[in-house]
């Protein structure tokens, strides 16, 4: 295919913690010019046939992927995948630990939220059948209750990391994460490097230290970094021999300043800022 000048390699849909259903979301990025992307919900695959039977439909190109959490003191390391088999066993016995993970976090959070004086229960979130439960349907009833004005508010006093019913999910460091990914014949890539919340060397550092347990890449460009740590990031990338990818990390309502296919300031995602390796790859004719 002649690659097109907007992409997207990182969005969510109801299956994990977006708004829009898989098919929706590939209608959405169609409307907004997008000619390949990837659908990377958390710790499911759930979303993916449907979503690529859009794709398909509309004439956009499709990669299957997966965002995945590992363990890490500080900030939040994120693991995207691509490429894939979706059916892969060891893949599948790694997100069913992750789902029951995030289920164990959910009863976790709704304890203390019910200790802070905010009861909710399970029923109160709006979570259709197969949908991995996460912190922006907890915030999105907050909303609905009234206990907090908007899912800011909830985030920073309740659900963020220093947040008051904060509990957390991670339980593969890593190596195991990558793993996952990498035994289902997937590249493994750092979503929104900057969230590790590390100093320029020591994140090259680390970055290097991931290389050697199989990472690929860097999502150098997303809708939470500045023009600047793009560029950065980019660098790091090159020194390391690191592919460069990029995605919005769309997610809908929980993110209403994120679009498809943009940055910040609405700045388009570009093909050309992506590793030719990365379509290689993935068998993505670029010619």
């Amino acid at each position: 295919m002649n690659l097109p000048g907007l992409v997207d390699f990182h969005c969510h849909s109801t299956a994990s913690d977006g708004s829009l259903a898989p098919a929706q979301l590939v209608e959405a990025a169609a409307a907004q010019g997008i000619g390949l992307m990837a659908l990377t919900d958390h710790d499911t695959v759930a979303g993916l046939a449907p979503a690529r039977a859009k794709a398909q439909e509309l004439g956009i190109g499709w990669i299957d992927g997966i965002e995945l959490s590992a363990k890490f003191a500080g900030g939040h390391l994120h693991i995207l995948g691509y490429g894939f088999d979706p059916t892969h066993p060891g893949l599948l016995a790694g997100l069913s630990a992750f789902r029951q993970a995030r289920k164990n976090r959910l009863t976790k959070i709704l304890d203390k939220l019910s200790h802070c004086g905010l009861p909710l229960e399970e029923a109160d979130l709006d979570l259709s059948e197969g949908t991995s439960p996460g912190r922006p349907h907890i915030a999105a009833a907050m909303v609905a209750k009234e206990y907090v004005k908007d899912q800011n508010q909830a985030f920073d006093e309740y659900l963020g990391h220093q947040g008051k019913a904060y509990a957390d999910k991670e339980i593969f460091g890593p190596q195991e994460t990558i793993a996952l990914i990498k035994n289902a014949g997937g590249l493994a890539v750092v979503a929104h490097p900057i969230s590790l919340y590390l100093k320029r060397s020591e994140l090259a550092d680390y970055l290097e230290y991931l290389k050697g347990l199989g990472l690929d890449g860097i999502e150098a460009y997303n809708s939470s970094h500045q023009n600047d740590q793009c560029n950065r990031l980019v660098k790091i990338a090159a020194q390391l021999d690191l592919l460069v990818t990029g995605g919005s990390d769309f997610h809908g309502t929980a993110k209403p300043l994120v679009q498809l296919g943009r940055l910040k300031k609405g700045r388009k995602i570009l093909s050309k800022w992506i590793s030719p390796q990365f379509f290689d790859t993935l068998g993505i004719e670029t010619t």
